[in-house]
């Protein structure tokens, strides 16, 4: 039983140390995640316009009186 205790410790303290910001650890530079500009969504909804087109049943006149 002991042996499993132990095993989580030491396997939580190298996570830790792994994760932890050392003295001597390299810096990296942030970079800004890229937003997806306005094109993709117009690109989207137009698309998904073309296809309902197609998919959509034929409009039909209606019939005289």
């Amino acid at each position: 039983m002991n042996e499993y205790l132990s095993y989580y410790v030491a396997v939580n303290a190298t996570a830790t140390l792994a994760t932890s910001a050392l003295p001597n650890a390299p810096r990296v530079p942030y970079r800004a995640p890229v937003v997806r500009g306005e094109t993709a969504r117009n690109r989207t909804a137009a698309l998904l316009h073309r296809i309902a087109d197609r998919v959509a049943p034929p409009v039909r006149e209606p019939a005289c009186n």
